[in-house]
C-alpha cells in the first residue's frame, strides 16, 4: 500500500508542468495528493503514451477518477444535442441517433473486473477522459478527433461518438477563463465560476434561442477548441473584480499568443493568489460564456456531422460458379450519420468495368442509419487471369468520400449431406 501510494505522488508531480508554485498553493497541492492517494487507483507512468493501435473497448485516456472538488462534469451534459441542436436522442433523423446521449456497454475484459461503460455522445461529453492529465486545463483535441474517425470507420459508432463528446468537452472547458488563462485551479480545489455554473443552470435555457441564431465558420472539429480559447483570452483583461481593481483571471507573463493552446504554456495564477470571482457581482461575464460555450459545440457538432464518412461493412464478393468469367453476387452494409441516399461505384479494375448505383439509407434502432445493398454482377465472356478485386467507393449527401476493396473469390455452395443412421 505504501509503494503504492508514493508512485501515485510521483505520478502527480509527472503530470504537474515543472513551473513554480506559491506556499499556499504549495499546501494545496499536497493537501489535494494525499485526499486523491486515499481512494484513487494508481495512474500509469507518464512515459507510458497511449499507443496507436487499442484495445476497442479500452478507454484511450486511462486517468484516475478526479477528487470530489473538482468542476461539476456534468455540467458539461448540459450543451447536448438538445440544448445546441434542438434535436433528441430517440430522433431517427438527426445526425447522432441513436448515440446522442449516454450509452451503456459492458466492458467484458474476460477476467472478473468486467466493468460497464459509458459511451456515446453525451457520454464523452461529461467524461474529464480528454484530459492528458489530472492538472491539465487543456488536450489533445486533434487527436481526440482523428481517433473518433478511426473508431468510426472501424464501425464502433459508440465509442467513436464517446470521442466527439470528448472533443465537445474539451472545446467547452476553453469558455472558462481559468482554462483559457491556464491557472492550475485544481489544486485550490476548484474555481468560483465553474462552481457558480452548477447553480446557475437556467442559464442553459436561456441562451438556447441565442445559440440557433448565431453562425460560426465552417472548421474541422478540432479547430473550434483553439478558436474558443482565443475568444476567451480576449476577454481576459477587461474582466475586473470591481473590489479589487486587478483582473480576476489574469495570463501568464510569458503565455503563448494567440493561435497557440495556452494550456501547454506556464501556469498562472489568479490575482493577489485569490479567486474572487462572484457570479451576484460580475453575472455577464458567465452569461457571455455559457453562450459562447454553447456556440462553439454547435460548430464541433454540425462540424462532425458534416465531415463523418460513409462506411462500408461486411463487404463480400462471391462468384457463383467455380470460373473466372462466372457472376459474382456482391454484398455490402453501408453506414452513414445521415439518412438519405448514398452513391455507390462499383468497380472490377481487372476487367475495366464500372457500375453507378444509389441506395437509401433506414433508421435503426441500433446503429446510425445503414441499408444492406447487393447486386449480381453480370457474367463475363472471357476470363482473364490476374487479381480480381471488386472496388467499391461511397459518396454521402455531404460530399463525404470512402473507398473499399474485396477481393473476388468463389464460395462452394451448401449442399446438405446425408446424415441418415
Amino acid at each position: 500500500m505504501k509503494k503504492n501510494f508514493t508512485a501515485f505522488l510521483l505520478a502527480l508531480v509527472a503530470v504537474a508542468p515543472c513551473t513554480s508554485l506559491t506556499a499556499a498553493e504549495n499546501l494545496s497541492y499536497t493537501q489535494l495528493s494525499l485526499a486523491a492517494g486515499a481512494g484513487l487507483p494508481v495512474p500509469p507512468p507518464a512515459a507510458a503514451a497511449p499507443s496507436a493501435v487499442q484495445d476497442p473497448m479500452t478507454p484511450m485516456y486511462a486517468l484516475p477518477a478526479a477528487p470530489p472538488s473538482r468542476w461539476p462534469t456534468s455540467v458539461h451534459g448540459y450543451f447536448d444535442t438538445a440544448q445546441v441542436l434542438g434535436i433528441r436522442t430517440d430522433d431517427a433523423a438527426n445526425d447522432y441517433y441513436p448515440f446522442a446521449g449516454k450509452v451503456e456497454v459492458q466492458n467484458n475484459s474476460g477476467d472478473s473486473n468486467n466493468q460497464s461503460e459509458t459511451l456515446g455522445l453525451q457520454g464523452g461529453m461529461v467524461s474529464e477522459s480528454g484530459h492528458p492529465g489530472l492538472f491539465s486545463n487543456g488536450g489533445d483535441v486533434k487527436r481526440v478527433w482523428e481517433d473518433a474517425l478511426k473508431d468510426y470507420r472501424d464501425q464502433d459508432f459508440v465509442r467513436a461518438y464517446y470521442k466527439i463528446g470528448l472533443v465537445a468537452h474539451l472545446t467547452q472547458d476553453q469558455a472558462v477563463p481559468a482554462h483559457a488563462a491556464n491557472i492550475n485551479h485544481v489544486i485550490t480545489f476548484g474555481d468560483n465560476f465553474e462552481k457558480a455554473i452548477n447553480k446557475n443552470k437556467s442559464l442553459f435555457g436561456k441562451v438556447r434561442d441565442q445559440v440557433r441564431g448565431m453562425a460560426l465558420p465552417d472548421m474541422e472539429p478540432w479547430q473550434y477548441y483553439q478558436a474558443l480559447q482565443d475568444d476567451t483570452r480576449g476577454q481576459l483583461a477587461g474582466w475586473i473584480d470591481p473590489a479589487t481593481k486587478t483582473m480576476y483571471w489574469p495570463p501568464a507573463s510569458d503565455a503563448p499568443p494567440l493561435g497557440q493552446d495556452a494550456t501547454r504554456g506556464s501556469w498562472s495564477h489568479y490575482s493577489n493568489k485569490k479567486d474572487t470571482y462572484d457570479f451576484n457581482v460580475s453575472p455577464r461575464i458567465m452569461e457571455r460564456q455559457v453562450l459562447m460555450a454553447s456556440v462553439y459545440t454547435a460548430g464541433v457538432l454540425k462540424a462532425a456531422a458534416r465531415l463523418l464518412p460513409p462506411v462500408a461493412g461486411s463487404l463480400s464478393a462471391l462468384r457463383t460458379e467455380d470460373k473466372n468469367g462466372a457472376p459474382v453476387d456482391f454484398k455490402l452494409n453501408i453506414y452513414d450519420n445521415r439518412l438519405g441516399d448514398v452513391k455507390i461505384k462499383i468497380e472490377r479494375p481487372l476487367y475495366g468495368l464500372v457500375w453507378q448505383k444509389e441506395a437509401s439509407l433506414y433508421s435503426s434502432a441500433q446503429s446510425i442509419p445503414s441499408v444492406t445493398f447487393s447486386m449480381q454482377l453480370p457474367a463475363l465472356a472471357n476470363a482473364v487471369k490476374g487479381k480480381d478485386i471488386i472496388v467499391v467507393t461511397l459518396t454521402d449527401k455531404d460530399g463525404n468520400v470512402s473507398r473499399s476493396e474485396v477481393k473476388v473469390r468463389y464460395e462452394a455452395p451448401y449442399e446438405p449431406g446425408n446424415y441418415g443412421g
